[in-house]
């Protein structure tokens, strides 16, 4: 007959046994065998690694290919502990993700998750037709943080310097202007305030600036200056340098005819030449005040002037100025005065019949 030890002897024998944990689990080769039938059932999706010993589903492979286009690669976790672990821990990486910016080449992404590159692809290609931020340019996955980042970066250049080249922009990001364009050029919004001219950007206001400087510059000259030195002084492009110049010209700050005033004031000008010959050249009216003033005070003074010093001065006819408009600067406010006009000198009719009545009696 048992005795009461025997009995607490079993019951303590029957807790141990209801308290322990099974050590039966599934060998290597019995998880294969189950993973491939489920696979040969469409039962499952899953993504072999290059080396074969691996696997991962197609919805870890996107969360992975998500984080690592934010400039972080994440390496895969094998075991279901550090799966769970790593789920736990999305959020934070996602948040220091964005922190350091948004630009992983898929090239990068396939070798961190050890997966052939065309899976990498076809996910982040599921990625930017999800419409959640991502885009792909280049053979790299961009989010749309790293775009904001580079708008907002581009917004504070131009504001310290008023311009900034392509070339430039791409060497300090480390991109192609191809992908610069598409990316960024491409889609700046309504109120960025810039002007692509080429390979560079300008602002309105930089623009706006320049087109001053080239009113001053205009209306401080007192004599002939080629256009080529004008605008090296202002630093702009051709194009830009023309689209200034004909600004003031519709507002009638340039290329006035003489005597003739602005609204506010008067700035005259001139041009002498083609726009695109290297001989074009800018005349101030000043100048040709000054021109007229001397003349008229020397031929006063000597009743002559040398057709030599008017070629000097811009006053012949093959700097366009006709025999007729140098008769009129010589006779100034005396219309009754009478000139003689010879090849290499012209005076006045007295003086020459004086000559002439000189050289008879001779």
């Amino acid at each position: 007959m048992a005795t009461w030890a025997d009995i607490q002897r079993l019951v303590s024998d029957l807790q141990r046994v209801q308290l322990s944990q099974s050590a039966k689990k599934l060998s290597e080769a019995n998880c294969v065998e189950v993973v491939t039938k489920l696979i040969q059932r469409s039962l499952i999706d899953v993504v072999f690694t290059r080396d074969g010993h691996s696997y991962i589903t197609q919805k870890h492979l996107a969360t992975e290919v998500r984080f690592s286009s934010q400039s972080l690669i994440t390496h895969f976790v094998a075991s279901e502990q550090e799966r769970l672990a790593y789920s736990q821990n999305c959020l934070r990486v996602r948040n220091e993700c964005v922190a350091l910016g948004g630009r992983a080449p898929l090239t990068d992404i396939a070798s961190s998750l050890n997966v052939d590159l065309d899976h990498v692809e076809r996910t982040a290609q599921k990625l930017v037709d999800e419409k959640i931020g991502f885009t792909i340019s280049g053979g790299e996955l961009f989010a749309e943080e790293y775009v904001t980042n580079l708008q907002t970066e581009l917004r504070t250049l131009l504001l310290e310097n008023g311009f900034q080249t392509l070339s430039s922009l791409c060497k300090h990001w480390n991109l192609s202007q191809e992908l610069l364009r598409s990316l960024l050029l491409d889609h700046l919004s309504s109120d960025f305030g810039g002007i692509v001219e080429g390979d560079t950007i300008y602002t309105t206001d930089y623009l706006n600036c320049r087109k001053n400087l080239l009113r001053a510059t205009l209306s401080s000259i007192t004599k002939p200056l080629p256009i080529a030195a004008v605008q090296l002084r202002i630093g702009l492009p051709v194009n830009r340098f023309w689209w200034a110049f004909d600004s003031l010209m519709e507002a009638n700050e340039v290329i006035l005819e003489p005597r003739v005033w602005c609204t506010t004031h008067y700035v005259p000008g001139r041009l002498t030449g083609s726009r695109s010959s290297p001989s074009c050249t800018y005349i101030p009216y000043m100048h040709d005040v000054l021109v007229r003033l001397y003349v008229q005070n020397l031929f006063r003074q000597q009743e002559y002037i040398q057709t030599g010093v008017l070629k000097k001065l811009g006053l012949s006819e093959s700097t366009g100025t006709k025999t007729s408009q140098v008769e009129e600067i010589l006779k100034g406010d005396n219309a009754s005065l009478k000139v003689q006009v010879l090849s290499s000198v012209i005076l006045s009719r007295p003086l020459f019949q004086q000559c002439l009545a000189a050289v008879k009696g001779k």
